[in-house]
């Protein structure tokens, strides 16, 4: 257990330096946006003299004001996005002790820190935004400073816990004695864990992709787009919970090589995690048209986001039943698979429709998100499949140590 966590730790940091250059590019990419959306302002407003003559004087002035938002949206961005960098490294570190804490069935101390971080983050945002009890007014910047802060402060409360208590947390004791890790479980490393980092990293950039398809709709639908996302992860971290929770569970039963209770436990928590989503979306959709009241901002902005978060509450059961599938498929080491279940799917089938529907179309963005997100139900039916078949079944450890396994 201290090997892998070693192995995890310095790879968790490799990772993480390698996401740091990518989004240092980004960043980079970014710059040349606000130049392109600056210029944007010029070419908008600057006509040939015959021409102005017949453009309309509030036409212009909307131009304006449209290429202006996205110049002033992309330098607010780009601020956020600095500073974010500084906490990527704590927060990759903490992912690689709070998943082996939480896997061994410590889930207390991941838990606590996660709260506390939450806390701290929401505090700091209220004094950075907005300046308040003699701190500075930050804006978006200060946004990004306290999320930094509270990843920072999360990686001293799980590294530091983790480490007091040899007793709770034997597997803790000499993990850093020496940074020699064995050949064999690199190698193992390596071919179980560089799919999941691919794939990781293409789901990102995946999402990123989408969001830029529905941008192409204007300001609002950016806007827009932003409320529904910020809303629904707070739903969606109930089927993201019960993923990783069926991971464990499955995980557990196949290490034990309990074969019929791992798949037992696997439909049960699937089964479990897309009701428990059916009952969140339907309060979701029922608090849709009141949820994007708490934003400052147009009622058009409004109205539009309170359908797209109608929609993605009648997808909730989709996403669930998808992400528990994929959890089930990776606990038993099919890594390969996930990768093209999760982020291969995304880029083939679903960034496609995006881009053709948002550009091609005159489709409401409500209608295009649907499209993108309901073509999951083929997801759902692959994934149906492989976990029915069982093609997850497999003890990992056993297997490597050639140890026969049990049902």
């Amino acid at each position: 257990m201290a090997a892998m966590l070693a192995a995890a730790v310095v790879t968790a940091g490799v990772t993480s330096f390698a996401v740091l250059m990518i989004m240092v590019v980004t960043v980079n990419i970014g710059i040349v946006a606000q130049i392109s959306a600056e210029q944007c302002v010029h070419r908008c407003v600057s006509v040939p003299a015959d021409t102005a003559v017949e453009l309309d004087a509030r036409f212009g002035q909307s131009c304006l004001r449209t290429a202006a938002d996205a110049a002033a949206t992309m330098e607010y961005a780009l601020g956020y996005l600095r500073v974010m960098l500084a906490g990527l490294i704590p927060f990759a570190l903490t992912q690689a002790y709070a998943s082996t804490l939480r896997e061994s069935g410590q889930t207390t101390l991941p838990m606590r820190a996660s709260m506390i971080a939450m806390g701290i983050n929401f505090v700091f945002n209220s004094l950075l935004i907005f300046g308040l009890f003699g701190f500075p007014a930050l804006g978006v910047v200060g946004a990004g400073i306290a999320t930094s802060l509270s990843r920072f402060v999360e990686f001293v409360i799980v590294v530091s816990g983790a480490h007091r208590s040899a007793e709770r947390y034997p597997f803790m004791e000499g993990v850093f004695r020496n940074f020699h890790i064995d050949g064999n479980l690199a190698r193992q490393v390596a071919i179980k864990g560089f799919p999941l980092l691919l794939n990781e990293c293409l789901w990102s950039m995946s999402q990123a992709m989408l969001l830029q398809c529905y941008s192409v709709r204007g300001i609002q639908a950016i806007a827009a787009m932003n409320i529904t996302s910020t809303i629904t992860q707070i739903f969606n971290e109930v089927f993201l919970s019960l993923g990783n929770a069926t991971a464990i569970l499955v995980g557990q039963e196949l290490g034990a090589s309990r074969m019929t209770g791992a798949r037992r436990t696997a439909w049960r928590m699937i089964t479990l995690s897309v009701s428990s989503c059916a009952v969140m979306g339907t309060l979701l959709a029922l608090f849709s048209p009141l949820i994007p009241h708490i934003y400052n901002t147009e009622p058009a902005i409004r109205e539009l986001a309170s359908s797209v978060i109608r929609t993605a509450a009648l997808c909730m059961p989709l996403f669930a039943f998808a992400k528990a599938a994929y959890f089930t498929l990776r606990s038993g080491g099919k890594t390969l698979i996930t990768f093209f279940f999760d982020s291969c799917y995304t880029w083939l089938i679903n960034f496609p429709i995006a881009f053709v529907l948002s550009r091609y179309t005159a489709l409401p963005l409500p209608i295009v998100y649907l499209f993108v997100n309901g073509v999951d139900l083929l997801k759902c039916i692959i994934g149906f499949i492989l976990v029915k078949k069982g093609v997850w079944v497999n003890n990992i450890v056993a297997s490597s140590q050639d140890v026969p396994q049990a049902d």
